[in-house]
């Protein structure tokens, strides 16, 4: 849900609440939920991989 939560935040701009649901979600302690992670579907996986290279800071 916060996947697609951050999707809509960022398509109407609000990119104060999708850096935090993207940064909450790269957090260790939720990426180490890899149980959690694996059942998510390929396409909201894509989704998160595409907003963490968007949020890198070295990009």
């Amino acid at each position: 849900k916060f996947i697609k939560i951050a999707a809509h935040c960022r398509e109407y701009q609000n990119m104060n609440s999708f850096f935090a649901i993207v940064l909450g979600l790269s957090n260790i302690a939720v990426s180490r939920m890899s149980q959690t992670w694996e059942k998510l579907p390929s396409k909201l996986k894509r989704t998160f991989a595409d907003f963490e290279a968007l949020i890198d800071p070295s990009r």
